[in-house]
């Protein structure tokens, strides 16, 4: 990864969010398929592997940005993109971005937690 300022990060993941909330129906599919996954271990086997994955990015985002970081900061940021995707999608379209930049914000300086330098 390039050396990502935190505004940087911010604006990826917003960037990325509002192009997955474009493809509604695949996001929800996504979500579905997830959910489906509760159920099926064998989906949640396929499943984990790509979690695994956003999960190994989501760590390097963070040491990229000079955040704290850890499995467990990034699976609690994980499972929270989710919520917030979630909520979006249920928000009228002019209304989105705004509530992802602000959710993203929050979510940042909150969980993220400060520099670790």
């Amino acid at each position: 990864l390039r050396d990502l300022g935190e505004t940087d990060g911010v604006d990826a993941t917003l960037d990325l969010f509002s192009r997955w909330l474009e493809q509604r129906e695949l996001l929800v599919a996504r979500l579905e398929l997830t959910m489906a996954a509760t159920r099926d271990p064998g989906l949640a086997h396929v499943l984990a592997h790509h979690r695994a994955r956003l999960l190994e990015i989501v760590e390097a985002i963070m040491t990229a940005t000079g955040k704290e970081h850890g499995a467990a900061r990034a699976e609690t940021l994980v499972a929270s993109y989710d919520g917030i995707l979630l909520s979006a999608l249920l928000r009228p379209d002019p209304e989105r971005r705004d509530f992802l930049a602000r959710s993203l914000e929050l979510l940042g300086a909150g969980l993220a937690g400060p520099s670790g330098t």
